[in-house]
């Protein structure tokens, strides 16, 4: 590409000389000032001579700065002697290049360029020069690469050249017209990747590539005058940058534990590998593993276990589903939407009672147990606590199931509780439970209110109080006919009426009394150490 470079030299000569000015064009072209690509700190400058014969130097000022103002002061100003430049016996014109980077300086760079021909002295008597500034393009080297969407972004210092007046620098309309640069063309690893339209205003140019697999990338802007990199016209190449992109990976997000925790909440553990700092972590939380809901986020430091807490979550309605998520976080720390990776589902142990049933020896519980997503070949232990009692006792197991089971507990009676008993499913690992399923198990005095001496089942012989769950330290049983005799009194369990008279009531002592009501009246007392009492009706059925 060929960019013509527009630089009139007027200038005085002092005395009555007058002003002499010179139309560099005529002698003069350039072609290109690019960022080397042998050496990624250099700029090269080429340009063409037109003229058989040229004198003159060509003097260029390096001003650092993003925009056209050059009152920050230039560095050591380069002075190229035009009459030591050898035209090449090949080519039309002849082309030369020297690296215009201070030491320990990088680009971008403002270049003010003018010609001084031979014998003039600029300054000198007033005299002025009419110039170019001309700017390098430069990559900058923090681009941006978007984890999310796997995409780089690249961008660079706009290229700009157009005509300056000394004079009057601050002053936009003093300056004419820039090149018209129309493209910047994109190279990634030396190969034209894609153009792009120039930007007439001074501002960064960017430009966003799609990265499919991970790897190192070389990128570089040509700004070019047609949009055609085989035949560009005039331009001018920017720096290269490297990058080296590796995409953030998980090599594991496995459900490691997950268990009810004193019936306050639960807890889950979950078992990572790979790249973990560039993640965030969310235990999610449903009652069907349908409908998820997020409960709570954490961004480890490294990889290893991952610990979650659900304090809000209610437990007395079944067991629940649980998952780990992983999320990206793209380079501004913030997390991605889509997910990246979940982990398998969970379960918790759901534990509730069924039915309880009670007689004079024993209590039969009948708890159910769902585990609808659990560990393969887990065994299960059902536990139970007497209140007051910090330890657990094995009430049944070890059994394997899947998904559902009934299982009947018997409880010898009497027990010495009269409270609460607690239940809860213990997994093998020693680390995974149920939800705890707290049964109040009362005193209870069960008294018939009929019997038959002459029944064929002996129970039934019989009429005696039956105290579930307890033995009274104290008792007496009485009864009363109609009339209000005592006919039968003691102060023994292990004694029952008869149906039969025993006491002061009218009659033969141990004859059979006659069918019907009888009043009875039982004194105990209670677990707690208070008295009790119950009074009532029984009938005797010959």
């Amino acid at each position: 590409m060929l960019i013509w470079l527009f630089v009139l030299l007027p200038f005085w000569v002092t005395g009555t000389k007058p002003q002499t000015q010179v139309n560099v064009n005529e002698v003069l072209e350039l072609l290109e000032l690019s960022i080397s690509d042998e050496n990624n700190r250099q700029v090269e400058i080429r340009f063409f001579l037109r003229a058989d014969d040229l004198s003159g130097t060509l003097i260029i000022n390096r001003y650092k700065g993003e925009g056209y103002a050059i009152d920050d002061g230039p560095f050591e100003p380069i002075d190229i002697d035009l009459s030591t430049v050898q035209r090449d016996p090949v080519e039309d014109y002849v082309y030369h290049h020297i690296d215009l980077v201070p030491a320990g300086i990088e680009p971008p760079f403002l270049y003010y360029l003018a010609y001084q021909p031979s014998g003039s002295e600029p300054g000198a008597g007033g005299s002025y020069l009419q110039s170019l500034i001309h700017r390098s393009i430069y990559l900058q080297e923090d681009s941006h690469f978007n984890a999310c969407t796997r995409e780089i972004t690249i961008e660079w210092t706009q290229y700009r050249i157009q005509t300056h007046n000394q004079f009057a620098e601050n002053d936009p309309e003093s300056r004419g017209e820039p090149v018209p640069f129309a493209f910047y063309h994109i190279y990634i690893d030396d190969e034209y990747e894609e153009s792009i339209d120039f930007e007439g205003e001074l501002a960064l140019q960017s430009y966003v590539h799609e990265l499919l697999t991970p790897g190192t990338f070389n990128f570089r802007a040509q700004a070019a005058e047609f949009d055609d990199p085989d035949n560009p016209g005039r331009f001018s190449f920017s720096n290269i940058i490297t990058e080296l992109i590796i995409f953030p990976e998980l090599e594991m997000l496995d459900m490691n534990d997950l268990s009810v925790a004193g019936n306050q909440g639960v807890t889950a553990s979950a078992i990572v590998r790979g790249d973990i700092g560039d993640f965030e972590f969310a235990l999610e939380r449903s009652p069907d593993a349908n409908d998820w809901k997020e409960v709570v986020r954490e961004t480890p430091g490294q990889d290893g276990e991952l610990n979650f807490t659900d304090l809000d979550v209610t437990l007395d309605v079944g067991p629940w589903y649980y998952r780990v998520v992983a999320y990206l976080v793209d380079d501004g720390g913030e997390a991605c939407d889509e997910e990246f990776m979940v982990s398998e589902v969970m379960s918790t142990i759901f534990l509730e009672l069924e039915d309880m049933q009670m007689d004079e020896s024993r209590w039969d519980i009948i708890l159910g147990i769902t585990h609808p997503v659990q560990p393969i070949s887990a065994e299960y232990y059902i536990e139970y606590q007497i209140a007051g009692n910090p330890v657990f006792e094995i009430a049944s197991g070890p059994f394997f199931f899947t998904g559902n089971r009934s299982e009947q507990i018997s409880l010898d009676h009497p027990l010495p509780f009269s409270e609460d008993v607690t239940f809860r499913v213990n997994m093998s690992d020693g680390e995974s439970f149920s939800n705890l399923l707290v049964l109040s198990i009362e005193p209870e005095v069960n008294i018939p209110n009929a019997f038959r001496p002459n029944s064929n089942v002996d129970e039934n012989r019989y009429f005696q109080p039956r105290f579930i769950g307890f033995t009274p330290s104290t008792y007496t049983l009485s009864v009363y006919d109609r009339h209000g005799l005592l006919i039968f009194s003691t102060n023994e369990l292990e004694t029952a009426w008869d149906g039969r008279l025993h006491g002061d009531g009218s009659g033969t002592a141990g004859s059979a009394l006659p069918d019907g009501a009888y009043m009875y009246h039982v004194r105990f007392t209670l677990p707690s150490g208070e008295p009790a009492e119950r009074k009532g009706v029984v009938y005797l059925v010959r």
